[in-house]
């Protein structure tokens, strides 16, 4: 298991599940990555910070999920 407690955007930007979190591709990280961010509010600024950075280097590419509907 994987201590992400001490993750940066960094850490976060080279996590695959994260990726596909951000990218909407995978349900099962969508609903990991949700979960996680409830557990774990200390991390949310810091998680939203990755998110917008993916954001930025995939080209604002809605998730797939939201293009979908």
């Amino acid at each position: 298991m994987i201590d992400r407690s001490l993750f940066h955007i960094e850490d976060f930007l080279v996590d695959n599940t994260f990726q596909e979190y951000c990218a909407g591709k995978d349900k099962l990280c969508v609903n990991y990555w949700e979960n996680y961010i409830k557990a774990h509010p200390e991390q949310e600024s810091t998680i939203k910070d990755a998110k917008r950075l993916y954001a930025i280097l995939s080209g604002h590419k809605k998730p797939l999920n939201s293009q979908l509907e």
